[in-house]
């Protein structure tokens, strides 16, 4: 997953719902007012969209969030080199799961491309190792070791990273 940050969207007038972005995996923040802490906007998330309150009279907000990459001008999502064969054996396995489920293909196809999908999975999973680099370990030693904050007082993600 890649960190956006600072991504403002528009905020609908008549019923206050603001659009998320398709790649999105985990909203981290959302807010009013670029690199201030204070600016946090309360909401409720609703599946593809976050619903604010109606009395609000913003026009647009700021998130952070984690999400898939994709090429900016594609919008195409991008994949790490090396993880191609485990996309490729998870869309087979379930472009067939219909007829895994409802017995239309043998035992040895199921076999064949369940075992397929998980052996590209292991494999991606082992290679993903590679591309640990310092600037990633040291990113996860900053979570494992900051793991309790102070309860109510979580900062933006950007403002706590600068």
């Amino acid at each position: 997953m890649y960190l956006f940050q600072e991504v403002e969207l528009d905020v609908t007038t008549t019923n206050k719902r603001v659009y998320l972005p398709c790649n999105i995996y985990r909203l981290l923040d959302v807010y009013s007012a670029l690199g201030n802490s204070d600016s946090r906007v309360p909401y409720n998330m609703i599946g593809s969209f976050i619903s604010l309150s109606l009395d609000t009279t913003l026009t647009s907000v700021y998130i952070d969030y984690y999400g898939v990459p994709i090429d900016i001008e594609s919008g195409d999502p991008l994949i790490i080199r090396g993880h191609e064969d485990a996309c490729f054996w998870y869309s087979m396995y379930m472009l067939y799961l219909v007829d895994i489920l409802t017995d239309k293909i043998s035992i040895d196809a199921k076999n064949e491309l369940r075992m397929n999908k998980d052996n590209a999975i292991l494999a991606a999973q082992n290679f993903s190792a590679r591309h640990m680099d310092r600037n990633k370990m040291n990113r996860a030693m900053a979570i494992k070791y900051n793991i309790i904050p102070k309860p109510a007082q979580l900062k933006l993600i950007k403002t706590y990273n600068t």
